[in-house]
């Protein structure tokens, strides 16, 4: 019986290991074929005419050695070639470009996609320098920078360099990440490198776009006006989106106008209505969400404003919820917007939103500030805002003005050393009690640097908190408030003391009258001469005190004063000058006359006036014992509608503290003054509407001037 190869297998590896053959007859011989211990085939031999000799059965048992490491080194091979067409599929099937280099930077091995970009054969890259091949078609190798095998070498360590420009083939640009790895042998020495180049180009479009987007952003922070941040979105949305027109409407009122355009502008369009029934511009303003159309010409709402238009994509610019406007753009081709440039658009319309509203508050906070800035300067008194550590953070106008400087002069200044030149607050400060208490305080100070007498007003301010961070300062000018009490006060007195003089003069008046006849009677009835001398001078002693008891009564009863009638003050003035004009050169008085002409008339009562210009000019001779100058004024301030007329001598002057007195009844400087000139003047004067008022230097003279109000511009 015939035994089958199977057969002979199994017998044969069920042999004692050792056995190499097995001899199944003279003429066959079976011989297992081993690599190493382990059988991998079978030399299975029979001679169909005579035996096997025992030099043939030693010679194919030689033999069965090399025939088994040749079944073996073939069976090896077709799993390394298997293994390398794998590894090749894998490598040809990557989107990556991959270039394997020796340490010579010789290439040994590229991908499909490296030749398939560069237009290349293999047969033209393999065996060349990586350096002549990445030149021709990127920016690698042409610089320092380049990650060429050396820094691996060195470092043992991966390296990566971003963003390096190439051109394919066909010219197309693109941009790739190239990163070197080291290439090792099985004893984990380097004998090559592996530059793999990723195509990165829409990454780095995208980073380009979003850059772009991020300066549009911090340009938008910087504008506050809408016209420019219009011009701003539509130039960068054409400069990062592939599209023929761009629009940024903006909604005003119950229409849509157009801002800025990017490409033509639409024919007939730069104002939609928004209750209108057609327009994506106009959907989308009105209800707040973004509209794609692949195709324009499958939409009826769409408004064919541009006939080469196929797609538009509208986005709305809102700001929580409002509607402010609405960002368009058109392309000839259809479908022409991806979903990036969607979100890129709808990116552009949420900055360009922001920027809109807040160059809107910016206008609004700014006009409001510009309105507070008028009102806080247009204020007539003063204004000032100080902090807790007493500087001043602004001042008004009126303020800067008072103190002769710039209100930017006074910003940063202490107000202690500014108003009052201390080096600490006074202890009478508003600013320092608002800041104890928290509560307004007022006092009244004089304001040297100001220039007068002031009610100052220190209202505490907060902030939105309730914490107190300093006061605001008002400065109120009551220096002639202070003059009109004061004057209230003297006439008040004045009346008090007119009443007084008035009942003394009246209780005085019987005695003196009875003193007159009596004297009278003794004159008629007098022999002696010596005796009607005495009497004489008692009658003219008691003459001179019924004269003043008399003007005393005319000066509590002005009531019973004459209608008064228009009078020319030239005129009164030239009376008066001629009735002294004796005594003026007796006492060596020289007049000088500066009578302006043609002045208006005044409404008075003349012998009162002419009393008035009399008494004052007597005082004058008064001031000057040693004789001097008398310069006799008049003149208009047809503003004001006032007649002036003023007296100046050279006499020896009123010293300051009594000229708040001159005017009071019974007051006198002289020996044998009265004291009532100056009073009845001054109660002349203010019936008649007008005011006296003086100026004095001791030893230089004294300047009296009566205003009167001008019958043009006067009452009753």
């Amino acid at each position: 019986d015939r035994i089958t190869p199977a057969e002979l297998w199994q017998t044969l590896i069920r042999q004692p290991e050792g056995t190499v053959s097995l001899s199944l007859a003279d003429n066959e011989i079976a011989i297992a074929l081993r690599s190493g211990q382990k059988p991998i085939g079978l030399l299975h031999l029979r001679r169909s005419t005579g035996d096997l000799t025992p030099a043939e059965r030693n010679l194919l048992t030689l033999m069965a050695g090399p025939i088994a490491t040749a079944l073996e080194n073939t069976a090896l091979y077709r799993e390394i070639q298997e293994a390398r067409d794998h590894f090749r599929t894998i490598l040809d099937n990557l989107h990556d470009e991959v270039m394997v280099v020796d340490r010579q930077q010789i290439i040994t091995d590229v991908n499909t996609p490296f030749l398939q970009n560069r237009g290349l054969r293999r047969e033209e890259v393999i065996g060349q320098p990586c350096s002549q091949v990445l030149q021709q078609s990127s920016g690698c190798c042409r610089d320092i920078d380049c990650p060429c095998p050396e820094e691996v070498w060195r470092t043992g360590q991966p390296l990566r360099r971003r963003h390096v420009p190439c051109q394919k083939a066909d010219g197309t640009a693109y941009v790739v990440d190239i990163t070197t790895l080291p290439l090792r042998d099985d004893q984990g020495e380097m004998v090559g490198a592996v530059h793999v180049l990723h195509d990165v180009t829409a990454e780095w479009e995208l980073e380009s776009t979003l850059a772009t987007v991020r300066e549009l952003g911090r340009s938008l922070v910087l504008s506050r006006d809408q016209d420019e941040i219009a011009r701003l979105v539509v130039d960068t949305a054409e400069r990062v989106l592939d599209f023929e027109w761009c629009d940024l409407w903006l909604v005003e009122g119950d229409h849509l106008r157009l801002l800025a355009s990017a490409g033509q502008i639409a024919q007939g369009l730069s104002l939609l209505p928004l209750d209108g029934e057609q327009g994506i511009t106009v959907a989308v303003a009105r209800s707040g969400q973004a509209i794609y159309l692949p195709d324009v010409r499958r939409d009826e709402r769409y408004i064919n404003g541009r006939p080469e238009a196929r797609s538009e994509l509208c986005v709305p610019l809102t700001v929580q919820g409002r509607v402010l406007g609405v960002l368009n753009a058109e392309s000839p081709q259809p479908d022409a917007f991806d979903h990036t440039e969607r979100q890129i658009l709808a990116t552009l319309a949420d900055q360009a939103a922001l920027a809109l509203e807040n160059a809107r508050l910016y206008q609004q906070v700014a006009q409001a500030e510009r309105e507070w800035a008028a009102t806080f300067d247009a204020i007539a008194d003063g204004i000032s805002i100080h902090d807790t550590d007493f500087r001043i953070v602004r001042a008004n106008r009126a303020l800067a003005e008072r103190l002769g400087r710039s209100a930017e002069e006074l910003i940063g200044q202490t107000c202690y050393r500014l108003f009052h030149q201390t080096d600490a607050p006074i202890p009478e400060c508003p600013h320092a009690q608002a800041l104890v208490t928290g509560q307004p305080h007022t006092v009244e100070i004089e304001e040297p640097a100001l220039g007068g007498t002031f009610r100052v007003s220190a209202y505490p301010l907060t902030d939105e908190t309730g914490q107190l961070i300093g006061s605001v300062h008002i400065f109120q000018d009551i220096t002639l408030q202070k003059q009109f009490q004061d004057r209230l006060i003297q006439t008040e007195k004045l009346a008090a003391l007119g009443r007084l003089a008035a009942s003394l003069a009246h209780e005085i008046n019987n005695p003196l009258q009875a003193l007159r006849s009596g004297l009278g009677l003794l004159l008629k009835g007098a022999q002696d001469e010596k005796q009607q001398q005495y009497l004489q001078v008692a009658d003219r002693e008691v003459e001179r005190l019924i004269d003043i008891t008399t003007r005393m009564l005319n000066f509590y009863r002005p009531s019973a004063e004459r209608q008064r009638e228009p009078l020319d003050v030239n005129e009164a003035l030239d009376e008066v000058l001629t009735l002294t004009g004796k005594q003026l050169q007796h006492k060596g008085v020289a007049l000088v006359r500066r009578l302006e002409p043609d002045l208006p008339l005044v409404e008075a009562v003349s012998d009162q006036l002419r009393q008035v210009f009399l008494n004052i000019v007597l005082n004058a001779l008064d001031a000057m014992p040693q004789g001097g100058t008398l310069t006799v004024a008049s003149g208009v301030n047809r503003d004001a509608g006032e007649v002036r007329v003023s007296f100046t001598d050279t006499g020896n002057g009123i010293p300051a503290e009594n000229i708040p007195r001159i005017f009071e009844p019974l007051f006198s400087t002289k020996p044998r003054g009265t004291g009532l000139g100056l009073a009845i003047s001054y109660g002349i004067i203010e019936r008649h509407g007008g005011r006296i008022e003086v100026q004095s230097q001791v030893g230089q003279g004294s300047t009296f001037t009566i205003v009167l109000p001008a019958a043009s511009s006067s009452g009753q």
